[in-house]
């Protein structure tokens, strides 16, 4: 998670290729089964970065993990307390909930795994989105954790076309206090 965070800032930087290659580390080393999920997520993210940066050199890079991954709605969570159980749900324009219990929706959605300790992330994906309202949501399941650093902070980043030249991101915080609390973080209007 802290690799993923330091591309992340790279890229915010505009060090692509310094992000390139340590999103390439996330995904070419073996870590903790905790955070094996992480690789699902910052797959996207390589990838994405590779789509909008035509000039990286992706010599080192293993050629089967780099594919467009476009999507017309990505919307990732992670928060900044070690084991610690935040849930992302989210509901389609049609009314169902996608959440760890329920990852694969009808209209094509898929929820990553359910991180349970760490910070996260957890992601919505979405490759061909209806038109409509997506609200997006957090559950603060709970933690394991001594609370002498105070509440959690989540940080909620909802995409429309992630991977293209078309992209548009907003970021949201937000700290939760009361285990089980159920948060409504925003409402994502995707139209084609």
């Amino acid at each position: 998670q802290s690799y993923r965070d330091l591309a992340m800032a790279y890229e915010r930087n505009g060090n692509y290729q310094e992000a390139l290659d340590t999103y390439y580390i996330v995904l070419s080393r073996n870590w903790d089964r905790r955070f094996t999920q992480v690789k699902d997520v910052v797959l996207k993210e390589m990838n994405r970065l590779i789509a909008m940066h035509s000039k990286l050199n992706i010599s080192g890079i293993d050629r089967r993990l780099i594919y467009p991954m476009p999507l017309d709605i990505r919307v990732t969570l992670e928060w900044t307390a070690d084991n610690s159980d935040v849930d992302l749900h989210f509901v389609d324009p049609f009314g169902e909930i996608g959440y760890y219990g329920r990852r694969l929706t009808r209209i094509g959605s898929r929820l990553s795994g359910d991180i349970t300790q760490g910070f996260g992330p957890e992601e919505f994906a979405l490759k061909k989105a209806a038109d409509g309202t997506y609200i997006v949501k957090v559950k603060y399941f709970g933690d394991s954790r001594q609370n002498l650093a105070g509440p959690i902070t989540l940080r909620v980043v909802m995409y429309t076309n992630y991977g293209t030249k078309k992209e548009k991101s907003e970021e949201i915080m937000v700290r939760v206090k009361s285990k089980k609390e159920m948060l409504e973080i925003g409402e994502l209007l995707f139209q084609k």
